[in-house]
């Protein structure tokens, strides 16, 4: 449990791994995450899809909850991280979707989540302070690509490429009714990053409340010096160009911008 301004409140943060074993580069980060999250007593449950079990076993002892994937895309992991979130949240309370290398978020999640608690919105996007200046050169110019498209395809100015998205259990039905399929189902967008991208237009749609809290977030410098490659390049480029594709197509759907 997590206490904030004297209410006692639950959140669980749900994620996905993937590691080939425990010398993966980004394990480490990885492992941090999930100990900054239990020193906060605040819940992590991961679905790992890693071949190695030894991930799993290791994610465990640290304290997180495990299960395995079961054949998942990326989306179905992440619905699967969501659902078993939902299932150990008691109430109307919170979960925090993250990807598991970004522990330095751990120390703002009582900031991020102070609209939710106030009722003032459904699903807070966080932004960052730094304008993505401790990312690889590369991937700071396709993320910021990316948020401007998402604005020019949208109208609503969000820093989505940061990735985090915390919202409360009754919006959790919004992320977890996806199926990786436009919303007239004559599209496939591959259910993968667009998981927690669609869900987020369709929310918008519906008259949700999305706000922005700008955090200090500092990349790590471990994960930006080994992503500076051209590996990561191609990989940045396929993010953009397939969710680019994806929001301009299901925002045409939705009628937006307004």
């Amino acid at each position: 449990m997590s206490t904030f301004k004297k209410e006692v409140v639950m959140i669980v943060i749900a994620t996905s791994t993937r590691y080939n074993s425990l010398a993966d580069p980004r394990f480490p980060m990885a492992v941090k995450f999930v100990e900054n999250a239990v020193f906060a007593s605040i819940p992590v449950a991961i679905v790992d899809d890693s071949p190695d079990d030894n991930v799993s076993a290791y994610l465990k002892a640290i304290g997180a909850i495990v299960i395995r994937a079961q054949n998942p895309t990326m989306g179905t992991g992440r619905r699967m991280a969501i659902k078993k979130a939902l299932q150990l949240c008691q109430g109307n309370n919170i979960i925090v979707w993250s990807e598991p290398e970004k522990y330095p978020l751990i120390k703002d999640i009582c900031k991020i989540i102070e609209p939710i608690i106030h009722k003032k919105t459904d699903i807070v996007i966080p932004r960052r302070k730094d304008n993505l200046a401790s990312y690889p050169e590369m991937q700071m110019h396709a993320e910021l690509y990316g948020n401007r498209g998402f604005q020019l395809l949208t109208g609503y100015a969000y820093d989505m490429w940061f990735g985090p998205r915390v919202f409360d259990t009754k919006t959790a039905a919004y992320f977890l009714s996806y199926d990786g399929k436009s919303s007239d189902g004559t599209k496939d967008y591959g259910d993968r990053w667009d998981s927690i991208f669609i869900p987020v237009l369709r929310a918008i749609k519906a008259g949700l409340r999305i706000t922005e809290v700008t955090i200090d977030y500092q990349h790590p410098q471990k994960q930006t010096a080994g992503e500076d490659n051209y590996e990561f390049y191609e990989k940045r480029l396929l993010q953009l160009n397939t969710l680019l594709e994806a929001i301009k197509y299901e925002a045409r759907l939705l009628g937006l911008p307004r």
